[in-house]
């Protein structure tokens, strides 16, 4: 019966490990691929756009009765005589509920009607954003650094246990 319990819990801890290394490499690739792009960012030309709507949306999250509040902002502007549409607020940015009145704060720097400068990407003008700064990709790349050094660590955890297990049914 005690066999069944150590290869349960070495079970376990190896979906554990596949757990945190497969969120830890995503989002050490989210956060790279975002400082990237907020570096790219920076090189990007710049036209104006007009907003078209500035509103806080409720989104499904941990705030207060299970939401969170995001602003959202549609804008449109022209490159070489096409019109676009984007509601991109800065390269990398995840949309994560900060609070009601926080969003709506946000929302009041871009009232409809008004111009706003639309940076876009010259290879891609449909990618464009209205705030010229990166997003959250320290964060992202600090979260998936901590998960896999504690995956690795799970790893040695893992095969210490699976040694003992192994050596014990040995010595029977």
């Amino acid at each position: 019966m005690s066999s069944f319990f150590a290869l349960s819990a070495l079970l376990i801890l190896g979906i554990i490990v596949i757990a945190f290394t497969a969120i830890g490499a995503y989002l050490l690739y989210r956060g790279f691929r975002d400082r990237s792009q907020g570096a790219a960012m920076q090189e990007w030309p710049y036209t104006t756009g007009v907003i078209r709507e500035s509103t806080v949306r409720q989104i499904a999250g941990e705030g207060e009765e299970g939401w969170d509040h995001v602003p959202y902002v549609r804008y449109s502007y022209k490159v070489g005589g096409e019109t676009y549409t984007g509601s991109s607020l800065t390269t990398g940015l995840m949309n994560t509920g900060a609070g009601e009145d926080t969003a709506r704060q946000f929302v009041e720097d871009y009232p409809i009607g008004s111009t706003v400068t639309v940076w876009y990407n010259p290879k891609d003008p449909r990618q464009s954003a209205i705030e010229k700064r990166a997003g959250a990709s320290g964060a992202s790349i600090a979260i998936g650094s901590v998960l896999l050094i504690l995956a690795l660590g799970l790893v040695c955890l893992f095969f210490a246990l699976a040694i003992v297990w192994l050596v014990a049914l040995a010595v029977r």
